[in-house]
């Protein structure tokens, strides 16, 4: 009788658990993980040359970048040097043998715009945005200093893998030798994306797309810059020296300020966008610093709910400033410093959270590419090096937002068929990988596994 009454007591508990752990704040986990990143390859024959001829070096594939839209992952992979044969991605389920992986990159739009050397292909992304009201792409690209290829901006409709436009940024906006475009943010006007805001790391700019007029232009200031004494990097037991400016870049839900911060340092600050918007504006009177982050980070993400999610690279951590609760104490936003700092991910092995994402179920997904020792030349070959990870946080991007008010909505705002699409972009006998819905069948596997606990408990009384 007492196993009977026990069993389904610690069986409870642990439903309770699962119950209160994802129907607030969940435990990251990590979906995907590499000792090295290998790609969708045509032929055993094609991958073998790409070896042979240096194409393709599989330990130096980091990925980077991330973004979740339609059931779809993105991924780059930046050229920090020779053997990286695709820079945007998207993840597909392999069924090729000679593969290293199951789960696999396949270049997107296609393997004829990775070519290297060609300027009208793309030569090193750091990092996309996606408009999910209007299934819009934004693809930023540094080009290539050894080939003299400017930097560009290159927008796709995702929906049918289509180019609808590109700007060439001038060398005077984005020097053509020097720059390294890391970050971008999306700032919606009247429910459309009016500007995008973009970090340029190696040149200590934040440069201004206007979509409307096609015109780009830039911003600089010494908040932008390194800071004296953090230019020192520790992950674990490693250190890397970084002299890098301005990294990760987010936005206020009622897009009226933009937060940015040095990967070399750990002060944030805030701009008004009605300043960013104005390519004569004041910059240096209107930046306000609102505090500094733990150590020095990488990506930023901002959520419909203004949670901003950052990556604190001495922690292997991911940290959530809650800035909707310090409005309350400071009276707005515009006068508000980050007092309310929570851990949302901490783990050994989240060697340098590199780039976050959130998707339209609440989702947060964040890249660890270990660039301590990518840079370093310290990767080896028996070991876990690259992971993409996932935590249900309850709240999704900030390009989520309902355009009818300011709180966000988790509404899938796709109208077409989800089965027909992947059938459309997959022409090569690969599924894109299919993650798991929303909360919603978190809360329902609960229910259920808690109704059977219940009803066991109540059986065994009898028995």
């Amino acid at each position: 009788m007492k196993q009977c009454i026990l069993a389904p007591i610690i069986l409870l508990s642990l439903a309770l658990r699962h119950v209160w752990c994802h129907g607030d704040h969940g435990d990251a986990e990590p979906l995907f993980q590499w000792t090295t990143i290998d790609y969708n390859w045509r032929t055993k024959a094609e991958r073998e040359q790409a070896i042979a001829k240096g194409r393709y070096i599989p330990l130096q594939n980091a990925i980077n970048g991330i973004r979740v839209y339609d059931n779809k992952i993105f991924v780059t992979v930046p050229r920090f040097g020779d053997g990286i044969p695709s820079t945007l991605n998207t993840l597909v389920n392999a069924r090729r043998r000679f593969l290293s992986s199951s789960t696999v990159l396949k270049p997107y739009p296609s393997w004829e715009m990775q070519q290297e050397g060609n300027c009208s292909a793309f030569q090193k992304v750091q990092n996309i945005e996606i408009d999910p009201k209007r299934g819009i792409m934004f693809v930023i690209d540094t080009g290539g200093k050894r080939y003299g290829c400017p930097a560009k901006l290159v927008i796709y409709d995702v929906n049918k893998d289509v180019e609808i436009h590109r700007h060439m940024f001038p060398d005077d906006v984005v020097s053509r030798g020097t720059n390294y475009l890391n970050d971008l943010v999306m700032d919606y006007v009247d429910g459309q994306v009016g500007y995008l805001y973009i970090t340029n790391t190696r040149d200590y700019t934040i440069v201004v797309y206007d979509v409307l007029n096609d015109n780009s232009y830039s911003f600089s200031h010494p908040s932008m810059n390194p800071e004296p004494g953090k230019t020192d990097v520790k992950v674990l037991n490693n250190i890397i020296q970084v002299n890098n400016g301005v990294n990760g870049i987010a936005i206020s839900s009622n897009f009226e300020y933009v937060y940015y911060s040095p990967i070399a340092g750990t002060g944030l600050y805030q701009i008004p966008t009605q300043v960013l918007r104005n390519s004569s504006s004041d910059f240096a009177a209107h930046v306000r610093k609102v505090g500094d982050k733990p150590s020095q980070g990488d990506g930023m993400i901002m959520s419909t709910k203004n949670s901003l999610y950052f990556s604190v690279l001495s922690k292997n951590a991911v940290a959530m400033w809650e800035i909707h609760k310090d409005v309350q104490k400071y009276g707005s936003e515009g006068a508000v410093m980050m007092d309310t700092l929570t851990y949302e991910a901490n783990d050994p092995s989240m060697e340098w959270v590199d780039s976050l994402a959130l998707d339209q179920s609440g989702y947060l997904w964040f890249t660890t590419s270990r660039l301590q020792l990518y840079f370093n030349n310290k990767l080896s070959n028996d070991t876990i090096n690259f992971r993409i990870w996932r935590a249900f946080v309850h709240e999704p991007s900030y390009a989520y937002f309902d355009i009818n008010g300011t709180s966000g909505s988790m509404h899938n705002h796709h109208h077409h068929n989800h089965d027909t699409d992947h059938d459309h972009h997959d022409h090569h006998g690969h599924d894109h990988y299919s993650y798991p819905g929303g909360a919603a069948s978190t809360y329902i596997s609960s229910i259920l596994l808690l109704s059977t606990l219940l009803l066991n408990s109540y059986m065994c009384k009898f028995v």
